[in-house]
């Protein structure tokens, strides 16, 4: 695997492993409180997580011939920057509607098992990547359009760190249960 791709990668892990942390000492009742109709609890957050990683990495692995992808360019890097800064913004947005509302139901337990299988591909993926294709347009976002994976793998970790700061509104909630 080229080292700066596993670099990133390991950077991700380290963000997700960080995120469970902060998490995993919350209650079950904690981990599924949502404060009204179409408010997401935690659980639900990490469920969206899971599943964007999923898409990016159903994605790539299925639009990955083996013919040549064209790089990526300039466009995407400028993009892929507007799109890190809208996810640095306190703008909300709704999912995109192919991902949809992630089920409450699941528990946390799943969810880390599923995401830790899904970061197992990923990396089996990355390692699998040929470096002539480590600058080449691999993901089309749906708003940002192709990006490189280097790009991708930038849009998931600060796609994680602005749902951290949903996760701390929802334990800000009035009346999110409080541990005795």
């Amino acid at each position: 695997m080229n080292s700066k791709v596993e670099i990133r990668f390991q950077q991700l892990e380290s963000q997700k492993k960080q995120l469970i942390a902060e998490i995993k000492p919350l209650s079950d009742a904690q981990k599924s409180f949502s404060d009204g109709d179409g408010v997401w609890s935690i659980n639900q957050v990490l469920m969206h997580l899971l599943q964007v990683e999923q898409g990016v990495l159903q994605y790539m692995q299925k639009n990955n011939p083996s013919g040549t992808i064209p790089p990526a360019g300039l466009g995407a890097l400028f993009r892929s920057k507007i799109l890190t800064a809208i996810l640095k913004s306190p703008l909300r947005f709704k999912a995109p509607k192919r991902i949809g509302a992630p089920s409450n139901s699941v528990s946390f337990a799943e969810i880390l098992h599923t995401w830790d299988e899904t970061r197992q591909q990923l990396h089996e993926f990355l390692g699998s990547l040929p470096e002539m294709r480590v600058k080449s347009a691999i993901f089309n976002h749906p708003r940002a359009g192709k990006i490189d994976i280097f790009q991708t793998m930038k849009f998931i970790g600060e796609h994680i760190k602005h749902h951290k700061k949903q996760i701390r509104r929802i334990q800000n909630a009035q009346h999110f249960p409080r541990q005795n």
